[in-house]
């Protein structure tokens, strides 16, 4: 039977840490039932009007207007409106989108929350409905564009309740700067922190030295590109944050036992036997 109280759109989704599957809205359906229903990525279903009963084994859950329930990935879900029933919802995948639900503090456990910005995060969610999704690098961005901005609203009240651990920043800062002029006290300094307490604080939790970290790092990028390119190795030193590439092979030989070309010459040797 055709229900002309929903309205889905489909669309094309990035490959990346967040995308977007589908986007869609019911208005005033009457005797709504959901599920039970398994899904393979996340559902986020904003409530704009009404009250439904999330039924699970352990205990059934009433949501309503201005609430959001999260469907999360293989998770069994069967839920039932008690009014007529009008909901916005987007279906999205990525691993960026479990940080962002443990930052805000939703789980599994507890799938149900009332977002302070629910005005603008409902704005977003009509605006994702209304973008024209075609195939179009325009359309795309426009949905990558606007997907961003609704988890960024999500994000702004769970940092309130969130702290951030300063060496999971420090983490960040080294996997995407690894290449630049980066020592523990320029990491210190922008995580706020003096030098030999983020020392601690990182070590204690990783194991290692920041500047050990660092020289790691670096040497995993270094032995990826001794593999899988050909590019010279003064280029590679260069590219993996060593100006000079004697100090680079010094440095390698130190962490690795030989030096880049023989590293190189090794795995080029080893590829022509398995291919035999």
């Amino acid at each position: 039977m055709y229900d002309n109280t929903m309205f889905e759109k489909h669309t094309e989704i990035f490959k990346g840490d967040i995308g977007m599957y589908y986007c869609g809205k019911r208005i005033g359906t009457k005797n709504h039932v959901y599920g039970p229903e398994i899904r393979s990525h996340f559902l986020f279903v904003l409530v704009e009007k009404g009250t439904a009963v999330l039924y699970r084994d352990e205990k059934n859950i009433i949501f309503k207007d201005g609430d959001i329930l999260v469907m999360f990935p293989g998770e069994r879900v069967y839920y039932v409106a008690q009014t007529d029933w009008y909901i916005k919802w987007i279906g999205v995948s990525g691993n960026q989108v479990y940080d962002i639900l443990q930052t805000i503090g939703v789980t599994k456990e507890k799938p149900i929350f009332t977002p302070k910005k629910y005005k603008e995060i409902s704005s977003i969610m009509s605006q994702l409905y209304d973008t024209k999704c075609d195939s179009s690098m325009f359309s795309k961005c426009r949905v990558q564009s606007l997907l961003y901005s609704f988890f960024s609203f999500l994000l702004e009240e769970g940092c309130e309740k969130a702290s951030v651990d300063p060496v999971d920043s420090a983490l960040q800062i080294i996997k995407y700067n690894y290449n630049n002029n980066l020592n523990i006290r320029s990491i210190a300094d922008s995580l706020f922190l003096d030098n030999a307490y983020f020392s601690r604080l990182f070590k204690n939790k990783v194991g290692t030295s920041p500047k050990k970290f660092i020289l790691q790092t670096r040497m995993a990028k270094a032995k990826d590109l001794l593999k899988n390119t050909d590019h010279h190795i003064k280029d590679i030193s260069i590219t993996i944050g060593f100006n000079d590439p004697l100090y680079f092979s010094k440095m390698f030989y130190k962490t690795e036992g030989m030096t880049p070309s023989d590293y190189r010459e090794m795995h080029n040797k080893n590829n022509s036997i398995s291919d035999n």
